[in-house]
């Protein structure tokens, strides 16, 4: 799948999935998302592949806003509502991508 092909698949995943679930979804206001949320949103919606949903939250959860979000104790949401808190491993984890971004955008921390 090329480039253009694979962005504009994930972005129309995005489109379909945040009008039903907006909180959930957003790019605007992320939320940290449960872990496991691809099975649940498969169950939920049977016509949506599994390798485009992950792509989706793939670009979703890389996103440097999400990252700086997910902090040690943040509700994470699934699409049931509360689902659990973001552990010390992965705030730690995320916070390493960001400051790895900033470092190599010369931008402080």
């Amino acid at each position: 799948m090329s480039k253009p092909a694979y962005f504009r698949d994930v972005a129309r995943a995005h489109a379909a999935l945040s009008t039903l679930h907006p909180m959930l979804l957003s790019v605007e206001k992320p939320v940290p998302l449960k872990i496991g949320l691809d099975a649940d949103l498969i169950a939920a919606y049977p016509t949506l592949s599994r390798t485009l949903c992950r792509r989706m939250l793939r670009w979703l959860t890389t996103r440097t806003a999400y990252l700086e979000i997910c902090r040690e104790g943040a509700q994470r949401l699934g699409l049931e509502g509360p689902a659990g808190e973001v552990s010390a491993r992965d705030a730690i984890y995320a916070r390493s991508l960001v400051l790895g971004r900033r470092a190599k955008l010369g931008r402080a921390a």
